[in-house]
């Protein structure tokens, strides 16, 4: 078997939640949460989307051998068999090689631990998944995209260019990409979420929530309670309301209708407050769907 299919595995005793921290250059982490104690990782070579990291592997091979250099033919077994991996104070760190040449080596990275457990993670252009119930999440990538699926705590995730998707949050998120589409299906906290030209796509929204797009369309299945303030450059807006609502709703340069009965008088002790501003798009109210 050659180094490049070695696959590292190590485990740690963990009889709780954990907080885990991954910061790689280059590949894909998926993160298991379990209703089971211990803390297990595993470590394997991964293919990479990102022709600049293939390149640099290639060529750092390529001078290997010309120099005579049989280690340098496996840059990937190298990545993986020098990645830093720490456990201690309930903590774990999974960390690329400290050579710069073995950080843009994709690498995948899978953990499994117990669920509860907080996720902090970096990588260059890969993709993260995050399954199982978590407390605090933080993500980035470059142009990777972000699968959560549920989130107790504070929740940051940020893709220049991949899709992200969020399971409920009841403790709201920062959400930002630069062109994927964003979904999320509840969010119970104080929230911003933001895109350039990526359509978002909200499920049941019951804390204030700030929403903003250059030309991306912006939907909300069902608006309960808080301040929702929309802006868009060009997208349309559709906003499901669960109740008595209040509305400050413009298009520039298109229409604005409501499905559901409006009158001008302002009432008192209103759950939901919803405005928003769009340059071309289209704006539709309707009563959420039960």
């Amino acid at each position: 078997m050659t180094t490049s299919d070695t696959i590292r595995r190590l485990s740690y005793d963990a009889d709780g939640p954990v907080d885990i921290t991954v910061g790689i250059g280059s590949g894909a982490v998926e993160v298991h949460l379990r209703d089971e104690p211990g803390v297990d990782v595993e470590i394997r070579p991964a293919a990479s989307d990102n022709p600049w990291a293939e390149g640099l592997t290639a060529l750092m091979s390529w001078v290997g051998s010309a120099m005579g250099d049989d280690r340098a033919l496996d840059l990937s077994g190298e990545a993986v068999a020098q990645a830093r991996v720490d456990f201690g104070g309930r903590a774990l760190s999974v960390r690329s090689a400290k050579s710069g040449h073995l950080r843009a080596v994709p690498v995948a990275v899978v953990v499994r631990a117990p669920a509860g457990s907080s996720v902090n993670c970096r990588t260059g252009d890969g993709a993260v998944t995050v399954s199982g119930r978590a407390d605090r999440v933080e993500v980035g990538t470059t142009g990777g995209e972000i699968s959560v699926d549920e989130a107790t705590g504070a929740v940051r995730l940020t893709s220049g260019t991949g899709p992200i998707r969020l399971g409920p949050a009841p403790g709201g998120g920062h959400l930002r990409s630069g062109s994927g589409t964003i979904e999320v299906a509840a969010l119970g906290g104080s929230s911003t979420v933001a895109t350039s030209s990526g359509e978002i796509r909200l499920g049941r929204v019951t804390a204030d929530l700030l929403v903003r797009t250059g030309t991306g369309d912006i939907a909300i299945k069902e608006a309960v309670s808080g301040t929702v303030e929309l802006t868009s450059g060009s997208g349309s807006f559709r906003v499901g309301v669960a109740g008595p609502a209040e509305f400050d709703l413009v298009s520039t340069s298109s229409v604005a209708r409501s499905e559901v009965p409006v009158t001008q008088k302002r009432v008192d002790g209103v759950p939901l407050r919803v405005s928003g501003r769009t340059g071309s798009g289209t704006i539709l109210v309707h009563k959420a769907a039960v």
